[in-house]
Order: C-alpha cells, then structure tokens, then sequence
C-alpha cells in the first residue's frame, strides 16, 4: 500500500486517467480497459466532493463570523464576509486528499495480466481491499477503482478526510485533515495494519525498514540505506531508459561483431588468394622439375651413347665424359 497527496483541482486528471483517456497509457493493455471496476463511490464523485467542499467553506465561514460577533469582535466579523469563504484544509506541499493503491505482485494472482489471474484469488483480493477501505476510512473514502487492464490488479483509491474542529474563535468547522487520520500519521502504521488484514490470503507484508533502522540504531549499527518510493511513471521511464541502453550496446556489439566478421571474411579471401598462388606455384615447380629431369634423363642417355661410341672405337673414354656421366643423378 502507498499513498501520495493531491489536491481537488487534480482529482480530472486522475479520473481522465482512469478513463485511459489521458496521461501515461503505453503500460495499459487497453483491450482490457472494460473489465475496471468502480468499487465505491458513484459517477459523479469529483464533482460531488468539489459540492461539498464548497458548502463546507460557506459553512465555516458563516461559523467564524458567528464566534467573531459572539465574542464582541464585529469588525474582525465584517472583515471575514468582506473575504469571502476560503479552502477548507491548511495550506500545505502534499494537498488535503490522499490518493492511495493497494496492489500485491502479479505472481500471486497467477502471472501477468488478466488471462493469467486466478479468478478466485482476485475476487478476494478486491472483497478485502473493499472492507479494509471500509474499515480504516469509512465515507472519507470517496473513490476506489480497481484496474484490470495492467500486469497486476491494483486498486486505486481516493480519500477525503474530514475532520472537525471547535474553538471560541471559530466556531465549530470542518477542514480536511490528512493527519487527522491515523494511517496518514504514520505510514508504517498503515503498512502494519494492510500487512495484518491481507494475511489472510497468504500475502506478506514488505520489508519493515522503519522498525529495522530503529533496531540497528538501538544496537550501534550501521542504519540502513533510506528506501524511497519510486513512482511507477518514473520506474517505467528508468525502466525505458535501461532497456535503450541495452539495446544500444547491442548495437554496438552486433557491429563490432559484424566488423571482426568482415576482418574475417577478408583474411579468410586473402589466405584462399595466396593458397591459390602457392598451389599455382607449385604447379609450375612441379612442371619446372619434370622438364630438368626429362632433361638430366636426356643428357644421361647421351653421354652414356657417345661413351660407349668411345669404347667401340678403342678409345679411351675421356675423364670429363666419365666425369658427366657419374654427377648427373638417375631417374628412380
């Protein structure tokens, strides 16, 4: 469970977007769309609760310039209606409303998006989250939904919370309040309770990291590192971020690859090249041998006929001729 401040003037880009009319739709499957569910309030709830507060700030002011005159003050009274009716919260960064989620990791359901859900498990999944608005909120909770057309259920919900306040000055008013919630007070308090009442399906509650820095500050140890809360629009974008990094390098890997196999390539022509060279240069010293041996076989056969011419005619074979005869070697 999370929750975030809002003021009433964003509650139309909140319902524009849960219309899948309006702001980040590249994660919604918009198919699915049709299967959301409105699990409390009506239709009309923006411009109901924009009505109430409305009336609320008439109210209050017609209960301020009462205690005013009633303690003898008419011209603080007279200064107060020349104002006019004011918002009905104390100005702060966050805003007056709560919008809240409850959600749980889309394995438990079954796997991502609807078709995989367990139909059993959603069903009591939203019938807790209902009763735990119910219960903890009451009628300040003025709108849940319950989205089906993403990788997991979620609920988003919307509080209004009233609270009233009495003084002379005043009179009595009513303002919206966050703190004047407990779960709003204190956000570990709340996760503490959403842990409790979903561990009847078998959910566990996150990691205690508030309870776990107060024990290690208890014992001396080093506090571990703060975690914040990353806003699913900015996880998708880091997330798109990433991916483009991945996809670059790649890239670049799938051209250095291709680069190593064009070097490749080219040694692989250049060393077939020089095969065909060396094999066309053994082929001429091949044909080179065969003509110095039919050659040498030639002078061979000479030499041994005019020897033997010599040694007919009585004459002695002369040492230059024995001499040929003797160095030019024999065909085997």
């Amino acid at each position: 469970m999370r929750f975030r401040g809002l003021y009433p003037h964003q509650l139309k880009r909140f319902k524009m977007h849960g219309d899948r009319k309006g702001g980040d739709l590249s994660h919604i499957d918009v198919e699915k769309s049709g299967f959301n569910q409105i699990l409390i309030g009506s239709q009309t709830w923006i411009e109901d609760l924009n009505a109430e507060i409305q009336a609320v700030s008439a109210i209050n002011l017609k209960e301020v310039i009462a205690a005013r005159k009633a303690r003898q003050r008419p011209t603080e009274a007279a200064a107060l209606k020349r104002r006019g009716p004011v918002d009905p919260w104390a100005k702060s960064k966050e805003g007056p409303l709560r919008e809240g989620i409850l959600t749980a990791s889309s394995k438990w359901f079954g796997g991502s998006g609807i078709e995989a859900w367990d139909p059993a498990k959603v069903s009591a999944f939203r019938d807790l989250a209902v009763a735990f608005l119910r219960d903890h909120f009451g009628e300040t909770c003025v709108h849940a939904r319950m989205d089906m057309d993403e990788e997991a259920l979620h609920i988003h919900f919307v509080v209004a919370p009233w609270t009233e306040k009495h003084s002379k000055s005043s009179g009595c008013h009513r303002l919206l309040q966050p703190s004047s919630n407990p779960l709003f007070a204190s956000y570990e308090h709340a996760q503490n309770l959403a842990g409790d009442h979903f561990a009847k399906l078998g959910l566990i509650r996150g990691e205690k990291h508030a309870e776990n820095r107060r024990k290690a500050k208890a014992a001396n140890l080093p506090l571990p590192k703060p975690v914040q809360h990353i806003p699913p629009t900015r996880w998708r974008l880091e997330q798109k971020a990433q991916l483009k990094r991945v996809h670059e390098a790649l890239k670049a890997k799938q051209f250095e690859i291709a680069t190593a196999q064009a070097k490749l390539q080219d040694d692989h022509d250049q060393l077939k090249a020089k095969r065909a060279k060396l094999k066309e240069v053994w082929h001429a010293q091949q044909s080179i041998a065969a003509q110095v041996a039919e050659r040498e076989a030639r002078i061979t056969a000479d030499a041994e006929l005019l020897a033997a011419l010599w040694q007919q005619a009585g004459k002695e074979v002369p040492s230059e001729l024995t001499r040929i005869c003797q160095q030019i070697p024999r065909n085997p």
